[in-house]
Parts: structure tokens; sequence; C-alpha cells
């Protein structure tokens, strides 16, 4: 009989550390929990600059998504059945072990003196061993009772946004500054730290005291972890095979846009990894306030089906809604390389440049006005080289022999200005 303080379903501790509480093991989760995302993430921001600087192109680097998610969706089954019969250390410990080899692959990739294509496709296979958040969730789902179990499973969302935010941040920063290379050294050392973390102080089993445990019958052979029967007929039980459906058909979009979101910063926005790090840490807000706050808040009020065809019916919209945005930035003038903007008087403080001439001939009684510096968050492309359209002043005072760099565009720019 289990002892009135003793916590539910702690199980063993290794020898020489001293068995954690259930509080603090379900604060461990969470930290492991953001530990992994954020070592997912540093190497998200980085992954695709890497891969052009290895020479593949966008649809090369969409084979090497695939593969990693192929090897998720086919890990996850063979993982759960692995986390149910040898509990949660062995769990965590081998998700975080693998991250390790990922990230190991991933920077020796980075040495221009091994091949570098060849390992960056072979990183993607230990990720079909890297399932954290799914061990997280049985953890949880183990130590807490059934009426604190949605805000325990709600709080993972906080972990995720942690590591959007947190991971994209270091991936830009410490690649811009110290190498693409740097944060995949980080997250490797990070991911060791987490493996030993999760092997020294996760217990052994959290499912033996738990009330909805279900222990073998008598007389039937333990499954294996490879038993396909098994991992199937979990399917066919009440209500799992609809939530599965809804969460692979919505997912699918999710995926895509994660995949070309990068794709699309690269090369038409032509961001850095530090400006599209940025980005992702605002997705990263967004996601821990929503997750965080305002799903608990709802769940109260609403029933799970209720939220879940709401989310369904949200995300359909703004799915649908992406292709407007890019139909209308490419309507533009190509040689002021505005997106979404008609004039550049609406710019305001997205880009404040100097518009007079330093030149003091273009003004003639008047010294020159100095160029201002300030922020600008267009492409780097767009504010860096591409001129500014000539004031009333300096078309007057141009000199005839001298012609003005946006008269001297291309015909099929006059012709895009011709149309507006």
């Amino acid at each position: 009989m289990r002892e009135a303080g003793a916590p539910r379903g702690q199980g063993q501790s290794p020898r020489g550390t001293r068995a954690l509480s259930q509080p603090q093991i379900i604060l461990l989760t969470y930290v492991l929990s953001a530990l992994e995302l954020t070592c997912l993430f540093m190497h998200f921001s980085v992954l695709p600059y890497l891969s052009r600087r290895l020479g593949l192109d966008s649809v090369a680097f969409g084979y090497q998504q695939t593969l990693f998610g192929v090897l998720q969706l086919l890990g996850g089954p063979v993982f759960g059945r692995f986390a149910d019969q040898r509990g949660a250390r062995a769990a965590f410990t081998l998700s975080f072990l693998a991250s390790s080899g990922l990230y190991l692959l991933l920077a020796a990739a980075c040495s221009p003196a091994l091949p570098g294509v060849t390992l960056l496709f072979a990183s993607r296979l230990p990720g079909a061993l890297m399932h954290t958040l799914p061990a997280a969730q049985m953890v949880l789902a183990d130590l807490s009772a059934p009426e604190e179990r949605p805000t325990a499973l709600s709080r993972l969302g906080l972990c995720f946004g942690v590591g959007v935010i947190f991971g994209s941040l270091l991936g830009g920063t410490l690649s811009s500054s110290c190498g693409i290379q740097c944060p995949v050294i980080v997250a490797l050392v990070v991911s060791l730290l987490g493996a030993v973390l999760s092997f020294t102080c996760i217990p052994t089993n959290t499912k033996g005291a738990s009330d909805h445990a279900q222990p073998v019958p008598p007389g039937r052979t333990k499954a294996s972890v490879f038993d396909l029967k098994a991992i199937s007929r979990l399917l066919l039980q009440p209500g799992v095979l609809p939530v599965f459906l809804v969460k692979v058909i919505s997912g699918f979009p999710s995926g895509l846009f994660t995949v070309m979101f990068s794709i699309i910063s690269m090369d038409f926005f032509q961001l850095e990894a530090a400006q599209a790090s940025y980005l992702m840490s605002f997705f990263g807000v967004l996601q821990m306030v929503i997750q965080g706050l305002v799903i608990g808040r709802l769940s109260s009020h609403f029933s799970e089906g209720a939220l879940l065809r709401a989310s369904v019916l949200v995300f359909s919209l703004v799915g649908l809604a992406m292709p407007v945005y890019p139909q209308r930035g490419h309507r533009q003038p190509a040689d002021q390389g505005r997106v979404g903007l008609r004039h550049r008087d609406h710019v305001g403080p997205l880009c404040l440049r100097a518009a007079a001439d330093a030149n003091a001939r273009a003004h003639p009684g008047r010294p020159p006005v100095p160029q201002l510096w300030s922020p600008c968050l267009w492409p780097r492309a767009v504010c860096g080289q591409l001129p500014s359209p000539p004031g009333p002043l300096e078309a007057a005072h141009t000199p005839e022999d001298r012609q003005n760099p946006m008269t001297a565009a291309p015909r099929h720019r006059l012709a895009i200005n011709s149309i507006r």
C-alpha cells in the first residue's frame, strides 16, 4: 500500500539521487520540454541557410523536410510503445540522445572538409526518435488528477512558445555573430544536458500507481515495441480515429507553411537569419499567449468539440487568405520594391530616409542636406540598392547630360510604371 505522503506514480530514482516530489517532476518535465523545443527551433532557424550554402535549392530543401516528417510519423507510434513499456526516464533519455545525434551530424555538415549534403540528409534520420513532447504529455497525464489534466497539458503550449521565441532568437543571433555552426553546437550541448537530467531526475515509471494504468492480463505475453497490431488497435478505440484524422488534416497545411516560410523569408523578402528569427519569435509570442491564456479560459466556457471545430475553421480561413497578400505585393512597381504598399509616402515608420540630395548643386542657394539614418524594415536589396524617385526640385535642376538613375531603368520597369 502506498504511503499517504508519497507522490502518485513517482517510481524509482537512480542510486545516489534523492527522489523528487510530484510537483518537482512536473516542473522538470516543463523545463525539459522547453529545452528540447528551444534546440529544435535553433536548428530550424539556420537549416535553410545551411542548405543554401551547401548548394541545395528549394526542392531539395523540401525533400529533406519531407524525410524528417515521414520519419517522425513512422517513429511516433514506435516511440509511444517504447515509452509505455520502458517508462518515462527511458523515453526522455532516448529522445534527447536522438536529438544529440541529429545536432552532431548537422554540426559535421557545416565542416567544409566533410560531405555536407550527405551529412545533412543523414541528420534527418534521428528525427524518428525525437518525441519529447509526447513523453511530456505522458508524464503529465500520469501525474495529474483528471480534473487538473487539461490545465497541465495546456501549459505545454507555454513551453512551445518559449522554445519558438528563445530558439529563434538564439539561432539567428548566434549564426550572425559566431557562424552558422554555433547554434547547432549549442543545441548539441543542451541536448546532452537534457539527457543527463532525464536519466538522473525523471522516475523510471510514472504509470505504476496511476489510476488509469492497464496491467497486462495474466497468461498473455507482453507485446513488442514494434507490434503493429497493438499500434493499430489504438486507432480502433472510441474517439481516437476522428481526433487522429483531424490532427493529420489540420497539421498538413501547418507543416507546409512552416517549411515554406523559411524559403519565402530567404528568397522573396531576402531576410538574413537574424531577421527571420525575429519574425519567428513574434509567432512564438502569439502561440504562447493563445495556448497559455486564451485556450484555458475558452475551455471553461465551451466544449472541446466546439473549440476543435472553431480552430479548424479559423485555420482554414487564414490559409485561404494567405494567397491574397502576395498578389497585392506583385502588382506594385518593381523598381521601388514595395510589398503591399502603393505609394512611398504611405510607408511611414517602415523606411524613413532622407529624400533630399546631398549634392549642393541640386538646390542652388541652400546648403546640402545631410543623409539621415533610421531603421529600415524593407528587404536589404530594396533599402540598400534601389534609388528613391527624384523630387520636383531634383528633376528641375538635374543637368541634361546627367541621366537620372530612375529614368535609366530598363524598359520593363517603365512599362510597369506606365500601367499605374
